[in-house]
């Protein structure tokens, strides 16, 4: 399962990851996946459309049984983002 979710994860992000992402974390059980997308600064309708689309992406790679649920948190630079023991990170944005 970890390498089909990370995957599927990873594949769906491509070309839907905008400047205003610090980080992406995933992790799953049996029955869900859940995507956690970290923002810097406020939430665009546009950027939340985009992550969406992604997540549609990630439902259709598996089946109904499977609950995808992407969040959407915002957490504005340089305050560290918070990191549980069970996530997996997918995407990190450099910051210096």
């Amino acid at each position: 399962m970890r390498v089909c979710v990370l995957l599927s994860v990873q594949r769906a992000l491509l070309g839907h990851i905008g400047t205003a992402v610090r980080a992406i974390t995933c992790r799953w059980t049996q029955n869900e996946i859940y995507v956690r997308v970290v923002f810097d600064g406020e939430i665009r309708d546009d950027d939340a459309e985009t992550i969406s689309e992604a997540e549609t992406e990630v439902i259709a790679d598996f089946p109904a049984t499977i609950a995808v649920d992407f969040k959407l948190e915002r957490c504005d630079y340089p305050t560290l983002i918070k990191r549980y023991s069970d996530e997996h990170a997918v995407f990190g944005r450099l910051e210096k």
